[in-house]
């Protein structure tokens, strides 16, 4: 039998600092844009937003949202500048 879980979205608390320092990467000319659209990922986890309306307003997909919320839970914010194995432009 399979059971269904419910989408229940992984709640992200932080610190003043980080939600601060995430706005600054966020909105800094320097940033990339993938780091940039993570920030606001978690931006939005932060104010309470679920998954479904973070995807359709930033335009991801819900797995997206998904993936990084886990992320920057587990890993701290740092986690948003990595980029994972195999990505990005090659050498």
């Amino acid at each position: 039998m399979i059971s269904l879980m419910p989408n229940t979205p992984l709640a992200i608390e932080l610190p003043p600092a980080e939600r601060t320092q995430l706005e600054h990467w966020e909105s800094a000319h320097g940033t990339p844009q993938q780091v940039a659209l993570r920030c606001r990922i978690i931006l939005g986890a932060f104010a309470g937003q679920d998954n479904v309306s973070i995807a359709e307003q930033l335009g991801v997909s819900r797995p997206t949202v998904q993936l990084w919320r886990k992320r920057v839970r587990e890993q701290g914010i740092g986690e948003v500048w990595e980029i994972a194995p195999g990505r990005g432009r090659k050498p």
